[in-house]
C-alpha cells in the first residue's frame, strides 16, 4: 500500500484489524511529545536570534585557517636547507594577524550576544547592525594590509617536489578560505541580513570549484643576476646528467640562489656559500668559479683576485728511527 498513489480501483479483500498496522514506539512517543511540545512564538523569535547570530559569528570565524599556516611553517623549519622564499617572514606575522583576528571575534560575539537580549533579532537592530558594519571595515581593513598585500609578492621555490607540492597544496588552501572572507566583508558592507549571507555562502562553493589554478611566481622574478642564474642552472643538470646524479646533489637550490647574490669569484669565497663545503668546491668548483668570472667579466663587475684556497698535500716523509745511545 505504500506504492499507492490513489485509491481509485483499490479492492481489499478482507479487512484490515488494527493489530495488523505496526506502529513504532519510537515514532509514536516522538510524535506525543511533539504535539505536546509545539514550539510558541517566543521558542521561534529565540531559534531565529540566535541563528543570526550564529551567522554572524560565521563570518568573522577564522579557525580553519591556523591548519594551513601551522602546515607551512612545519614544512619549512623541517625542510628548510631546500626552500629558498621569505616563508617565515611572509607568514609568522600572518598567523599573528589571525590569532588576533580569533582573540577580536571572540569579544565580539560574547558583545552581540549580550545586546541582543535587550535588541531582539540582530538584522533589525540598529545597534547591532552599527556595531556589524564597524567590525566588517575592521577586518578588511587588517586582511588587505596584513594579510593579502604580503602573499602578492610571497614567492618560493625549491629542489624537493613533494615539499613544494605539500606547501602549494595548504596556500591553496589558506588562499581559497581567504576568497570567501574577502567575499562576506565585501557582501555584508552595508549591513547583516540573513539572505543576503546565505547567498554568499551558496556562491562561495560555487566560485571555489569554478576558480582555475593559480600560476605562482618563483623566487627567481624577484632575483638579482637572472641569467648568471640560468647558466648555473644548466651547468648543473649538465654535471648532473654526466654523473648520472640527481641536480640538488651536485649543488641545492638554495645555494645556487645565494651564489648569484653574493658572486664568489674564489674558492674562499665559494667555500663561504651555504652548501659548498670543500669536497664539492673540489670537484665542480672550478667550472662553477668559470661560469660566474665570465659573467662578471661580461658585465663589467669587479672580482676578487684569484688565490688558491685549497694548500696542495704535504707528501709523507719516511720517519727515521733514532736510537739514543
Amino acid at each position: 500500500m505504500s506504492r499507492c498513489k490513489t485509491l481509485e480501483g483499490l479492492v481489499l479483500k478482507s479487512k484490515i484489524h488494527a493489530n495488523q498496522i505496526i506502529s513504532d514506539d519510537n515514532v509514536s512517543r516522538f510524535n506525543a511529545e511533539a504535539e505536546e511540545n509545539a514550539p510558541d512564538e517566543q521558542v521561534l523569535k529565540d531559534s531565529q536570534q540566535e541563528f543570526q547570530l550564529d551567522l554572524i559569528a560565521e563570518i568573522f570565524e577564522f579557525y580553519g585557517f591556523l591548519h594551513s599556516l601551522n602546515r607551512i611553517l612545519d614544512v619549512y623549519y623541517k625542510n628548510r636547507t631546500v626552500i629558498e622564499g621569505p616563508i617565515e617572514a611572509t607568514f609568522l606575522p600572518i598567523k599573528d594577524c589571525i590569532t588576533n583576528f580569533l582573540k577580536v571575534a571572540n569579544g565580539f560575539n560574547a558583545q552581540l550576544k549580550q545586546l541582543s537580549v535587550n535588541e531582539g533579532l540582530a538584522e533589525d537592530s540598529a545597534v547591532i547592525q552599527e556595531r556589524f558594519r564597524k567590525a566588517i571595515v575592521y577586518f578588511n581593513t587588517e586582511t588587505e594590509t596584513k594579510i593579502l598585500e604580503p602573499l602578492k609578492t610571497f614567492a618560493f621555490t625549491t629542489d624537493n617536489q613533494a615539499v613544494g607540492a605539500d606547501i602549494t597544496k595548504q596556500l591553496d588552501d589558506f588562499e581559497d578560505l581567504l576568497t570567501i572572507k574577502v567575499l562576506y566583508f565585501k557582501g555584508m558592507v552595508s549591513g547583516f541580513n540573513t539572505t543576503r549571507f546565505l547567498e554568499l555562502r551558496a556562491k562561495s562553493v560555487f566560485s571555489g570549484k569554478e576558480k582555475p589554478k593559480k600560476q605562482r611566481k618563483t623566487v627567481i622574478n624577484g632575483t638579482s643576476n637572472v641569467e648568471l642564474f640560468e647558466t648555473l642552472r644548466l651547468l648543473r643538470n649538465d654535471i648532473a646528467e654526466e654523473q648520472d646524479l640527481i641536480h640538488y646533489q651536485i649543488f641545492s637550490q638554495k645555494t645556487l640562489y645565494e651564489m648569484c647574490e653574493t658572486l664568489p669569484t674564489t674558492k674562499q669565497e665559494l667555500l663561504e656559500v651555504n652548501g659548498m663545503g670543500k669536497r664539492r668546491v673540489g670537484k665542480y668548483g672550478d667550472a662553477i668559479l668559470k661560469v660566474i668570472r665570465d659573467y662578471c667579466k661580461a658585465h663589467d663587475i669587479e672580482t676578487s683576485p684569484d688565490i688558491e684556497f685549497f694548500e696542495a698535500p704535504k707528501p709523507k716523509q719516511k720517519g727515521i728511527l733514532r736510537r739514543s745511545l
